[in-house]
């Protein structure tokens, strides 16, 4: 029971509005992403936001807003019938950065948009094609796998679904296959009890797992689909439910047979499982005292943890591969949490916090544990969502 009133609890929230003990920092030199970007989630006219990079991290001034060519929208929360923000889409994964491209889902139209990043001026971005159909409703979440040229779609809403497309050379996106996930929902979905989290292409190359995760009311469920020769086989579907896990949310491998899974009703669950049928070896609950909605989490290269955020605690989390809770970092900006979260090389973390009134981006020095910045951007509001970074993160495991 009190399991149950905690999660409810959590999620809830989430839609309705310390000492260092893990190893330094091994990078050789410091290094800093080019820009970051984040998605207005508008409707109409979703957006995706380009933001600078200075040399020592920081922000400068956002560029003119790029529109996506479809349009926004957020989900509905089911206890008081409301729309939801922040977390409007109730996910991670809203836009994805891979070498020089972007993707972007577009709630309210069921698309899919494409940009290509120019690596001399990395705030302009150029829509290749007009965005193409998810195949489902409210997509949610993308990912893309360089080594398979492949981007999957994880829609939310009533023909909820993963979707799968082909990425030429030149950025024109083919429907390859389509899986329905059985969820019985609405569009705009209701939640964020039974709603899709987040889609992550696992594994090492050539040995790739599709994993998309759903909040639960009693557990979280995991679906998992083999990957190979440039497609995944989304017939072949491992569904799984970790033990003491309520509430799987954002996704991040920390070892190539293990992630980290931010839940909001107990904090985060460290997942190691077998390659090839995906079967869970074992799960490790991270119970982080104090918390509320931890939904977001980003795996850094630099520190080999991931850092987890709280939509309703303003303060960013370490945990590593043990499952262990690392450095807490007290953000004193005035926000009242995160979400959406992205690490750079270099020791950088970025994290989104939407709200009523403005969004902000924060700026987490991982060498110092400490805030470096908060750059507010009063053009975006509650309902946006995602936080990437170019170029992205190398990551080796």
């Amino acid at each position: 029971m009190h399991f149950q009133n905690t999660l409810t609890t959590a999620l809830l929230f989430l839609a309705s509005m310390g000492s260092r003990t893990f190893a330094a920092p091994h990078h050789k030199h410091r290094h800093t992403p080019k820009a970051v970007y984040f998605m207005t989630n508008t409707s109409p006219n979703n957006a995706i936001i380009p933001i600078p990079v200075s040399s020592n991290g920081t922000l400068h001034a956002p560029g003119p807003a790029v529109l996506t060519g479809g349009h926004g929208s957020r989900g509905v929360v089911a206890a008081t019938n409301r729309t939801a923000g922040p977390d409007a889409l109730f996910s991670q994964g809203a836009i994805r950065v891979v070498d020089n491209y972007l993707f972007a889902v577009n709630a309210g139209s069921n698309t899919l948009s494409l940009f290509q990043i120019d690596p001399s001026n990395p705030t302009h971005l150029t829509l290749l094609g007009a965005p193409v159909s998810t195949y489902g409703e409210f997509p949610v979440s993308v990912a893309y796998s360089r080594s398979l040229r492949l981007a999957c779609v994880a829609n939310a809403g009533r023909a909820n679904s993963v979707a799968c497309f082909e990425v030429s050379a030149d950025g024109v996106l083919k429907n390859v296959g389509v899986k329905g996930l059985g969820l019985a929902q609405t569009t705009p979905p209701r939640g964020p009890p039974s709603t899709v989290s987040d889609i992550l292409f696992v594994g090492e190359e050539g040995d790739q797992r599709l994993v998309v995760t759903i909040k639960g009311v009693r557990t979280g469920a995991m679906r998992s689909f083999p990957c190979a020769r440039g497609n995944c086989d989304l017939e072949r579907e491992t569904a799984t439910a970790p033990m003491g896990a309520g509430a799987l949310f954002g996704i991040s491998p920390i070892r190539s047979d293990t992630i980290v899974v931010a839940d909001p009703s107990v904090g985060a669950a460290t997942i190691r499982f077998q390659q090839g049928p995906m079967s869970t070896i074992s799960t490790t609950i991270t119970n982080i005292t104090g918390q509320v909605a931890t939904c977001w989490s980003a795996y850094s290269s630099d520190t080999r943890t991931v850092f987890v955020t709280d939509a309703a605690v303003n303060r960013i989390v370490e945990i590593n591969y043990s499952g262990k809770v690392g450095t807490i970092v007290e953000l004193k900006n005035g926000n009242a949490g995160n979400t959406d979260v992205v690490a750079a090389d270099g020791g950088w973390l970025y994290a989104l916090s939407a709200r009523i009134g403005g969004a902000a981006v924060v700026v987490v020095d991982v060498e110092t544990m400490r805030e470096v910045q908060t750059l507010r951007v009063p053009e975006a509001g509650v309902e946006s969502m995602g936080m990437q970074v170019w170029p992205a993160q190398s990551v080796g495991f």
